[in-house]
């Protein structure tokens, strides 16, 4: 670059500037504007001053850290399509290195599975879509912060969010956590009990439900229980499973339901043994 000044007739000086990098830029179009700073731009700068009398030189050591981390162009959102049935957590980010992305509910990592969709897609000018499908979505299961996290090799950035369902008053609540305990009946014989802590304004309804997705009847070998817990229309559901076998094994659901609402709860079962022993599920047809 060469460089001419004229004050007056009196005066007339030219010098040449040099500025140069140790380095050579891989991209040299992202001097253009300071804004595209990368963390790859960090390093030594020099400044080289020359005329006919001599030269002088200035050193510069930029150092740049996190401008390639992941930024948000479109801030965490919650919604939901299919009247309901599908709840979305969704945000889009920037990242100039390729980013990886991890979803969190708590302290476990969140998979892909049948009701749950992990969706990432890369869009132009180095934008990404992230997002995060439930299906038919429930309090028990889905309630509480969802956090993903962008990550590069520069940085990350963590998307935040917080799930809430919203329950009508005097519809059915949960008011402990679900157990399953190895009692004896009162007929002497080894049992299993699925207790259930609840509270319910309006004739709450108890039904439950077995691995096979049946609704269970009472048998010589099941018994269903319900009786009040205290105050405030709180209550204890139990079903009482007698002279149990391998095939009882699986998942059991208890609903609740009343005129405000519904809720329900799974609990799982697990006996060793054969499963060809005869067990009766105590299913209706």
């Amino acid at each position: 670059m060469t460089c001419s000044h004229q004050k007056s007739s009196l005066f007339n000086r030219s010098f040449d500037l040099h500025i140069r990098k140790p380095r050579p830029l891989a991209d040299p179009s992202r001097c253009k504007a300071q804004a595209d700073l990368a963390d790859s731009d960090a390093g030594g700068y020099r400044c080289a001053i020359v005329n006919p009398h001599g030269k002088g030189n200035a050193n510069f050591n930029l150092k740049l850290t996190g401008f390639s981390s992941p930024t948000f162009v479109e801030k965490p959102q919650i919604s939901s399509r299919d009247d309901g049935q599908v709840m979305v957590m969704e945000f889009r980010a920037k990242s100039i290195l390729k980013p990886t992305f991890v979803w969190h509910k708590g302290d476990e990592i969140v998979a892909q599975s049948d009701r749950v969709n992990i969706v990432l897609r890369e869009e132009a000018n180095q934008i990404y879509y992230a997002a995060l499908e439930i299906k038919e979505p429930t309090k028990e299961k889905d309630a509480g912060q969802f956090i993903c996290t962008a990550k590069n090799d520069s940085g990350k950035l963590t998307a935040t969010f917080t799930v809430k369902f919203e329950v009508p008053q005097g519809a059915p609540t949960f008011t402990r956590k679900p157990q399953i305990l190895q009692v004896t009946s009162d007929s002497g014989d080894p049992a299993i009990v699925f207790d259930i802590g609840y509270q319910a304004d309006r004739n709450p309804e108890v039904m439950w439900i077995n691995p096979k997705g049946k609704k269970m009847k009472e048998s010589t070998r099941i018994r269903f229980l319900t009786s009040p817990d205290g105050p405030n229309n709180t209550f204890t559901a139990k079903l009482e499973l007698k002279n149990y076998k391998a095939k009882d094994s699986g998942t059991y659901t208890c609903n609740i339901k009343n005129e405000a609402g519904e809720a329900n709860v799974e609990l799982t079962l697990n006996i060793e043994g054969p499963m060809d022993d005869g067990g009766d599920d105590g299913s209706e047809a």
